[in-house]
């Protein structure tokens, strides 16, 4: 997961609406945990005089002692949505030996690491869960910081078919061919966007040329960095930005 500067938000409006009581949170605790937050105040230095305190609206204290439980607290609610779908059989978790216990997620303060059968069904699954999990919370997935592992057993064609299900890493297509013109025309499309938003906008001729010389022409650069553009597809960007 990314940083967790959103948390105090979150737990901002998880625990002073009724969906707390949906991750067992009793109101009793919620009110207990809220008089602790909401109960802080603050002052601003100003030219080396403070000014008169007042109550933040929303947010926890830097270096509040609460926030690790509450973290715990907030992040279980993800751990719900697995188990959920692990008690009615759409999860299926694995077993790092036989006679081990099913392991389905870990928790490690901003980190998560998840298990489940190598199956295109579970990739689905997986991401649909860590989608609306990220809609509640709106929180982001971290895809810099992300990894998948496979175990040995697990045949190359799957891997490639799980893998293929992530599209795209930082915006570059992950799994492909040979390269062609249609590889990267996700590239061309980009650049015709742009340039309708333009059109819309009716601007100048000189204006038109200023932009397509400095965002135009620079939206390839990104991924020239990594692949290597064909040369049909530079062509069409040209001729657009002509």
């Amino acid at each position: 997961m990314g940083k967790i500067r959103w948390l105090s938000s979150w737990i901002w409006r998880k625990l002073t609406t009724e969906s707390a009581e949906i991750v067992g949170v009793p109101e009793f605790l919620r009110k207990v945990i809220m008089s602790a937050i909401s109960s802080s105040s603050m002052q601003i230095l100003w030219k080396g005089m403070p000014t008169h305190t007042f109550k933040p609206a929303r947010g926890i204290r830097q270096g509040c002692p609460l926030l690790p439980y509450l973290f715990v607290l907030c992040m279980d609610w993800l751990g719900h949505l697995i188990r959920s779908n692990i008690d009615i059989g759409r999860w299926e978790p694995i077993k790092l030996s036989r006679s081990g216990p099913a392991i389905s997620h870990l928790f490690f303060a901003g980190d998560l690491v998840i298990f489940c059968k190598a199956h295109i069904g579970q990739a689905w699954l997986l991401k649909s869960i860590l989608d609306q999990f990220c809609e509640v919370s709106g929180h982001k997935i971290s895809t810099r910081k992300s990894n998948i592992y496979f175990s040995k057993g697990t045949d190359n064609s799957d891997r490639e078919q799980e893998v293929q299900n992530l599209d795209f890493y930082l915006g570059v297509p992950l799994l492909h061919n040979r390269v062609t013109k249609s590889t990267f025309s996700f590239v061309v499309d980009k650049v015709r966007r742009k340039f309708n938003s333009w059109d819309a906008r009716k601007l100048s001729i000189v204006g038109r040329v200023t932009l397509a010389q400095f965002v135009l022409l620079s939206i390839p650069n990104y991924f020239m960095q990594s692949m290597l553009i064909p040369k049909g597809v530079c062509a069409e960007i040209e001729r657009l930005a002509r």
